[in-house]
C-alpha cells in the first residue's frame, strides 16, 4: 500500500477517504502528503480512538463507523488478529491462520458510501482519493454508489484478499475491472500486499467519461423524442376519438330529428284527416238540420220534437267545432316544435362543420411537429452512431495501450530481476573475495614458507 501510495499520489490534493482497518504506518504515509483533508472511516471502536487522539485534528477527521453499500445499522465480527475483521459474517480464515478466532460481534453504525460522499461535498475538480479497505465489500459498496458520485474521485486504491477468505469467488480483480470499467476508470497498477491480500489502483479517465456523458445525452435525447412522439400519438388518437364522438352524436341528432319529423308528418296528416271528417260530418249536421227544420215548418204537430232534435244537433256541432278548433291548435303547436328542431339541426350541422375544420387544422399542424421531430430523431441517431464509433475506436486505442503497458512492466520487471540478481552475484563474489583475502593474510601470517615454497615451485 505505501508503495502505490508514494508511486501514484504526488502533486497537491484534494480530499482523502480511508475506509477500513488501517495500518499505522500505511496513515503516516498518507500524513506526508499534501492533500487538503483527510477522512478516517474506522469501525473498531478501541482503534477509532487511538486515531482520533493521535491523529484527530484541523485536516485529519476519524470516524467510528463501517462503510457499507448502506447507511443503517448492523454486526461487526472482530477478528484476532483484527485486520481480518468485517462485516461479512462468514469468514473462512482457519485453513490460513489456525490460530485465528472470532474475538466479537458488535453492533455498529454503518453508512453507505454514496452518502458519505454526499456529506464530503467533494469538488471534482480536486484530486480526491479514495482507498477502501472493508474486507469483502469492496464490489458491494461501489456497485451502489451512482457513477456521479464515484467519479468525484480521481484515485480509487482498492484493497483486496485473494485466498477466498470473505467470498468463494477468487477473481475480485477482474470484477472490479469490469466494474470501474463502465464508470470511467481504467486500470492502472496491482500491487500484492503480502500472501491473502493485493493492492489494486485505478486511474479517472475524463476522455472516457466526456463519451459516456455525451453517450447518456443522445439516449436521454432520443427518449424525450420517443416521449413526445408518443404524446403525439395520445393526443392524436385522442382528437380523432372526439371526432368520431361529434360524429356520432351529430348522426345521432339527425336521426333523432329525421323520426321527430315523420312523426310529426304522421301527426299533420292524422290531424287534417280528422279535420277534414269533422268539416264533412259538419257539413253532413247541417244538412241533416236543414232538413229537420224544413220537416218541422211542414210538420207543425212535430215542433216540439223537431225542436229537441235541432238543439240536439246543435250541441253536437258546436262539440265538433271545438274539437276542429282542438285539432288546429294541435297542429300549430306541432309545426313549431317541427321548426325548433329543424334550426337547432341546423345549429349542431355548424357546430360539426367548425370542429371538422378545427380538427383538420389541428391534424395539419401535429403532422408537422411529427415531421421536425423525425428528422430530429434521425441527427440524433447519427449523433449517436458517430459517439459509438469514437467509444469503439477509443476503447480499442485503450485495451492497445494497456496491452503496450503491461509489455512494458513485463520488460522492466525482467530487466530488475537480472540486476538484482547480478548484483548478487557481484556480492557473493565479494564476499567470497574478502574470505579468500582474510584466508591469504592469515596463512601468510602464519605460514609464510608455505607462500614461499609455493612461489618457488611456480618459479621452476
Amino acid at each position: 500500500m505505501k508503495q502505490l501510495i508514494n508511486t501514484y499520489l504526488n502533486g497537491t490534493l484534494g480530499q482523502i477517504i480511508y475506509a477500513g482497518v488501517g495500518k499505522a504506518s500505511t496513515l503516516e504515509c498518507l500524513l506526508a502528503l499534501d492533500f487538503k483533508s483527510l477522512k478516517l472511516i474506522e469501525p473498531i471502536a478501541t482503534t477509532a480512538k487511538r486515531r482520533e487522539k493521535r491523529y484527530g485534528g484541523e485536516k485529519v477527521e476519524v470516524m467510528h463507523a463501517a462503510l457499507s453499500s448502506v447507511t443503517g445499522n448492523d454486526d461487526f465480527t472482530v477478528m484476532q488478529p483484527e485486520k481480518y475483521s468485517s462485516l461479512k459474517q462468514e469468514i473462512n480464515l482457519r485453513h490460513i491462520l489456525k490460530n485465528s478466532q472470532v474475538k466479537a460481534v458488535e453492533p455498529i453504525k454503518t453508512i453507505g458510501l454514496s452518502d458519505l460522499i454526499e456529506e464530503a461535498k467533494l469538488s471534482k475538480d480536486e484530486n480526491n482519493v479514495l482507498i477502501l479497505n472493508v474486507n469483502g465489500l469492496e464490489r458491494e459498496c461501489i456497485e451502489n454508489t451512482p457513477i456521479e458520485s464515484i467519479t468525484q474521485f480521481s484515485t480509487l486504491i482498492v484493497q483486496i484478499e485473494t485466498q477466498g477468505i470473505y467470498t468463494q469467488d477468487s477473481h475480485i480483480d477482474r470484477q472490479l475491472k469490469a466494474l470501474l470499467k463502465p464508470l470511467g476508470f481504467y486500470f492502472e497498477d496491482i500491487k500484492p500486499e503480502n500472501t491473502i491480500f493485493a493492492n489494486l489502483v485505478f486511474k479517472r479517465d475524463d476522455a472516457a467519461l466526456a463519451q459516456i456523458a455525451n453517450l447518456h445525452q443522445v439516449v436521454s435525447a432520443n427518449q424525450e423524442l420517443k416521449n413526445q412522439l408518443e404524446q403525439i400519438g395520445a393526443e392524436r388518437e385522442s382528437l380523432a376519438n372526439r371526432f368520431n364522438t361529434r360524429e356520432q352524436e351529430l348522426e345521432e341528432s339527425k336521426t333523432k330529428l329525421t323520426q321527430q319529423q315523420e312523426d310529426a308528418d304522421k301527426q299533420k296528416a292524422e290531424l287534417s284527416a280528422q279535420v277534414a271528417e269533422a268539416g264533412a260530418k259538419a257539413k253532413q249536421l247541417e244538412a241533416q238540420l236543414a232538413e229537420r227544420t224544413q220537416q218541422r215548418d211542414e210538420q207543425n204537430k212535430h215542433h216540439q220534437e223537431h225542436k229537441k232534435r235541432a238543439e240536439s244537433f246543435k250541441s253536437q256541432l258546436e262539440q265538433v267545432s271545438a274539437e276542429r278548433e282542438s285539432f288546429t291548435a294541435r297542429l300549430e303547436s306541432s309545426q313549431q316544435a317541427l321548426e325548433e328542431s329543424q334550426n337547432r339541426l341546423i345549429e349542431q350541422e355548424d357546430e360539426a362543420d367548425k370542429l371538422i375544420k378545427q380538427s383538420n387544422v389541428e391534424n395539419s399542424s401535429l403532422l408537422k411537429r411529427l415531421a421536425a421531430l423525425v428528422t430530429d430523431k434521425s441527427e440524433l441517431e447519427k449523433e449517436l452512431l458517430e459517439v459509438k464509433r469514437s467509444a469503439s475506436l477509443g476503447q480499442k486505442m485503450l485495451a492497445k495501450s494497456q496491452i503496450d503497458l503491461d509489455n512494458l512492466r513485463d520488460s522492466y520487471n525482467k530487466k530488475a530481476n537480472s540486476e538484482k540478481d547480478l548484483v548478487e552475484l557481484v556480492r557473493e563474489l565479494k564476499e567470497k573475495l574478502t574470505l579468500a583475502s582474510k584466508y591469504y593474510y592469515q596463512l601468510q601470517k602464519e605460514h609464510p614458507e608455505l607462500l614461499s615454497s609455493v612461489s618457488n615451485t611456480e618459479e621452476r
